[in-house]
C-alpha cells in the first residue's frame, strides 16, 4: 500500500503536526508498506522539511492551489508512486481529489477534517465550501479532530501527543518555571498563542486585563506569540489599555519552553475544532483558562482547565482569577499524567492505518 501525505502544511516550525505524521509514516513502514509526502512550495527551506528529506522521505511540492494545477500534479505522483491512498491535511488538496476519485475510482480519499468548514460565527460559508461539505458525506472518508464537526460516514479522531515534540516526562515536575522575558517576584504570566486575531481571539485576550482587580492586573504579562506587524501592533493597541503589560514573543519549535514559563496559557478562540495548545499546556502541568467553545469539549475530561464564555473578556477575566484562586499543583502533574497515558500517539497511528486498510 502506497499512501500520499498531501498536507498543506506551512509551519516554519514542526510543531506537534510534523511529529504525528512521522510517526504515523514509521508505523506504515513497519508494515511493510509506504508514505508519500506532498508540501507546498517553499516549505524546502523549513528545517523540518530538509530533515525529513535528509531522512530518505519521497516528497514532491506543489506550485499552485489551482483545480487544474492540482488535479495533474496528484495524477503524475499517482502514476510514478502507484498511489492506493490519499490522505489530505488543511483543505487545499480536498478539491483536486474529488476529480481525482472520479478518474480513479479504486483510490481512497481520506479527509482529515482539522477545519470546521463554515468555521462557526467568523464567517459563512462559500459555495465551493458547501460543495466540500456535501462530497465530505457522500463521496470520500473523513477523520474529524472534535466530534462536532464529524461527517454521517466519517470517523472522529482528535489529535494526540507526539512522543518526539515532549520534554522529559519529570521536567515539569522538577523545576521551577522561568518566567519568559525574566520573572519579578509576584509577577504571573499569561501565554497566548494566535495566528489569526480575531478568530484566536486576541482582542478578549487584550481585553481581558481591563477587568482584572487592578493589583491583579498590575502583576500580570501577557505574552502574545502572534507575528508583531505593524497591522498586529495597531490592532493590540486598539484593544488593549495596557500595552506596557504585553510582551511579543518570538516564533520557536520549542514551543514548551514558553508553556513551562507560562503560569497559565490562554485560548480565547471564537472557533475551534481542537486547540493544540490546550493539550500541550495540560501535558506540562500548565494551567488553562480558555472559551467554552465546542472544539474543545474533550479537554473537561481533564483538571486543570478554567472555561469562560465565548467572545466575552469579562468572563475571561473571572476565569483567570478563579484559576489563580483555585490552581493545585497536585492536579497539574495528575492532568498531566493523564493526557500522556489517554493520547499516546501510538494509538492515533494504528486507528489511522486501520481506515486505510478498509478501503
Amino acid at each position: 500500500m502506497n499512501i500520499l501525505m498531501a498536507c498543506d502544511y506551512k509551519g516554519l516550525n514542526p510543531g506537534n503536526f510534523i511529529p504525528s505524521i512521522r510517526a504515523l509514516d514509521q508505523y506504515v513502514q513497519k508494515r511493510g508498506d509506504k508514505v508519500i509526502y506532498a508540501f507546498s512550495e517553499g516549505c524546502e527551506s523549513f528545517g523540518w522539511c530538509k530533515q525529513l528529506i535528509k531522512d530518505g522521505a519521497t516528497v514532491y511540492f506543489y506550485q499552485s492551489k489551482a483545480l487544474r494545477y492540482g488535479v495533474r500534479f496528484l495524477n503524475r505522483i499517482i502514476r510514478k508512486e502507484k498511489i492506493n491512498v490519499i490522505h489530505t491535511h488543511f483543505e487545499p488538496f480536498d478539491k483536486p481529489t474529488l476529480l481525482i476519485k472520479l478518474m480513479h475510482p479504486n483510490i481512497k480519499i481520506i479527509w482529515h477534517l482539522h477545519d470546521d468548514f463554515t468555521l462557526g460565527v467568523v464567517r459563512k460559508p462559500t459555495a465551493m465550501q458547501r460543495i466540500k461539505m456535501f462530497a465530505r458525506d457522500h463521496f470520500v472518508t473523513t477523520i474529524a479532530v472534535s466530534p462536532h464537526i464529524k461527517t454521517k460516514h466519517g470517523y472522529v479522531l482528535i489529535n494526540h501527543l507526539a512522543p518526539t515534540y515532549l520534554p522529559e516526562k519529570t521536567k515539569f515536575e522538577t523545576t521551577w518555571k522561568k518566567l519568559v522575558g525574566g520573572q519579578q517576584p509576584g509577577e504571573i504570566t499569561i501565554l497566548f498563542f494566535g495566528w489569526d486575531k480575531i478568530r484566536k481571539g486576541l482582542d478578549i485576550a487584550c481585553e481581558m486585563l481591563s477587568y482584572l482587580p487592578e493589583e491583579l492586573r498590575r502583576r500580570c504579562k501577557l505574552c502574545i506569540q502572534v507575528t508583531q506587524s505593524a497591522e498586529n501592533e495597531r490592532f493590540v493597541e486598539e484593544h488593549c489599555a495596557y500595552p506596557q503589560q504585553v510582551v511579543w514573543l518570538k516564533s520557536t519549535s520549542a514551543v514548551y519552553d514558553y508553556h513551562m514559563a507560562a503560569d497559565i496559557m490562554l485560548s480565547a478562540a471564537r472557533s475551534e475544532t481542537f486547540a493544540y495548545t490546550i493539550m500541550e499546556a495540560l501535558a506540562v502541568g500548565t494551567a488553562v483558562v480558555s472559551s467554552d467553545i465546542p472544539g474543545v469539549q474533550w479537554s473537561k475530561r481533564y483538571s486543570n482547565v478554567w472555561y469562560f464564555e465565548s467572545g466575552n473578556a469579562r468572563s475571561c477575566a473571572e476565569a483567570v482569577e478563579r484559576c489563580l484562586k483555585e490552581f493545585e499543583r497536585e492536579n497539574a502533574i495528575a492532568a498531566a499524567h493523564s493526557i500522556r497515558e489517554t493520547l499516546p500517539i501510538h494509538t492515533w497511528c494504528e486507528k489511522i492505518y486501520t481506515i486505510y486498510q478498509k478501503g
